[in-house]
């Protein structure tokens, strides 16, 4: 089963050094729709950052995962859908990363909360196409694999919510 994403927004924050080279370059916000092709109607996660700078060699990025479902109406209104329900994984995950400005190295340091232990295989890395989501939207891509996701209690419980 292929599993692509249709939808895909990353933006980085980048830190220039005074002679305009870049000093950093990281994810700070994104959105995927994810596993379009096995979750009817639309299933999305997202993430946004905070930065906090120590003033020396060291940036830490707070950033919250949130998935949304929605069931979309076929009914459209001037360009605007409208949803029959909208459900949220709660609670909204917490990942902090740690940007090196001496290596340039940009790692995962923890989750808040501790994610389940059903969540432990959840690689976090961070990629080009996918910023910070790479691991989960690897993990749902596993944890998926032949099932098709249509109702939202199918959703909860593929969410574990239930």
């Amino acid at each position: 089963m292929v599993l692509d994403c249709i939808l895909l927004y990353i933006y980085d924050e980048i830190w220039y050094n005074p002679d305009g080279s870049i000093a950093a370059e990281y994810p700070v916000e994104g959105g995927v729709l994810f596993f379009p092709q096995s979750i009817d109607p639309e299933a999305y996660a997202y993430f946004s950052g905070s930065v906090y700078y120590d003033g020396d060699s060291m940036i830490s990025i707070s950033y919250e995962v949130s998935f949304v479902y929605g069931d979309r109406d076929s009914y459209q209104d001037s360009g605007f859908y409208f949803y029959r329900f909208h459900s949220k994984f709660s609670p909204v995950i917490r990942d902090y990363w740690e940007y090196d400005l001496k290596t340039r190295q940009f790692k995962f340091a923890s989750s808040l909360p501790d994610l389940p232990e059903s969540f432990s295989t959840i690689e976090h890395a961070e990629s080009e196409e996918n910023g910070i989501l790479q691991g989960y939207i690897d993990f749902y891509r596993a944890r998926l694999g032949d099932k098709k996701v249509t109702t939202l209690e199918e959703w909860e419980k593929f969410m574990g919510l239930k």
